[in-house]
This record gives C-alpha cells, structure tokens and sequence, in this order.
C-alpha cells in the first residue's frame, strides 16, 4: 500500500514535470522571429502533447488529473503562443479553433483508457505507448486536415483547397511537412516519457520488495 501511495505522488509530481518541459518545447519554433531556417525549421509541428494525455491517463491514479494537467499545459502554451503572435503582427488562432483543438486532443487522449485497462509489462506498456501515440498522430493528421478542406474559401487565397478531390488531396500534401514533424516527435516523446515513468514504477516497487533498500533510502 504504501509503494502504491509513493507511486501516485510521484507519478503525479512527474507528470507536472513532464508537462512543463512539454509545454516548453512547443514555444520553442517561436524564440526567433518568424524566419523559417535552420534546426528550428524541424520543430514546426513537432510537439509533446499527444504522449503527455497518455501517460496523464494511463497513470495518474486519478483519472481527472491525467486530462486536467496536460491540457493545462496545452491551453497555457497556446496563451502564451498567441501573444507572441500578436507582438510580432502575425495572425493568430481563432478562439474556435483553439478549442477545436483542444477537443481533438481530449478525444485522442482516450487511447490511454487501454493502457489503464490493460495491465501490460513495463516493456509492452512502452511498445504500445508509442503504437498509440502513432496511431493518434495520424489521426489527428487525417481529421484536422479534412476539417481544414471543408472550411476552406477563397478568401484563403493560395492556401484556398477547391470541394473536389484534387482539393482534399492537395490539402493533405501541403499538411505533410508539419506531420511528418508530429509523427516524429510523438513517437519519441511516447518512448521518452513512457520509459521514464516504467523505471519510476521499477524503482519503487523494487525497494518495497527490498525493506533494506528501503530503510536505507528512508535514513537519507
């Protein structure tokens, strides 16, 4: 009971943590003006959001923390995003799209129930986080694209996608670069965070089956 107790604070603790550097990294395509070059170029689209819900929900002892948290640090990322966007004159999100977003994400986010259902081994709880955080990028690829196509006018001038299927086809090809950056991404920070957390569940329950370790540790 108690290496349960010690887990779920740690665990929450961790992923405030994790949240943090998440978020963070999300500003980070930002820090120089608007220009498009360089290694920044490769973090266009590149985010750690995704995997951040599915660690938050398969292991936060409380269910309500693993969406709550992330999508804090989501909607304070985007905040902040907004405001560098306004400084520099740039067009910013609508509020309805942010939302949209936002509701994406949570939709998506449900891919962890399987992990919490399912009690796997630390290794295929890794292997599966990254599946899940893949399959999520790309569906996240194919819907906000496609609602991108059905919301399109001519008033979006060269990014205007005709209600045809070349339209559609077009509108997922100029989407590629910023996916290919997201697909990447998700499945690193999915091995990253998940491998994290499974050494933390290790350590935890190793010194609880160890009163040794533990009552070392304790003297500390």
């Amino acid at each position: 009971m108690n290496a349960e107790r010690t887990l779920a604070n740690r665990t929450l603790l961790q992923l405030c943590v994790l949240t943090l550097i998440g978020s963070a990294f999300r500003l980070l395509p930002y820090y120089w003006s608007e220009e498009y070059k360089g290694w920044l170029f490769c973090l266009w689209g590149a985010n750690a959001i995704l995997p951040l819900f599915l660690v938050g929900v398969s292991k936060s002892r409380y269910l309500w923390l693993g969406y709550a948290i992330p999508l804090t640090g989501l909607v304070i990322s985007d905040l902040i995003i907004q405001i560098i966007l306004q400084s520099r004159q740039l067009p910013a999100s609508s509020l309805t799209g942010r939302l949209v977003t936002y509701s994406f994400f949570l939709l998506l986010a449900q891919l962890g129930l399987i992990l919490r259902w399912f009690k796997l081994s630390r290794f295929k709880t890794i292997m599966t986080g990254i599946g899940l955080s893949l399959t999520g990028s790309i569906l996240f690829f194919l819907i906000s694209n496609f609602l991108v196509w059905t919301q399109s006018t001519p008033a979006a001038g060269t990014f205007y996608y005709p209600p045809t299927w070349a339209g559609l086809i077009r509108c997922y090809e100029m989407g590629l670069p910023f996916f290919k950056n997201q697909f990447l991404s998700d499945g690193i920070f999915a091995l990253v965070f998940f491998s994290i957390f499974a050494l933390l569940e290790s350590r935890i329950f190793n010194q609880a089956s160890n009163p040794s370790v533990a009552k070392a540790n304790a003297v500390r």
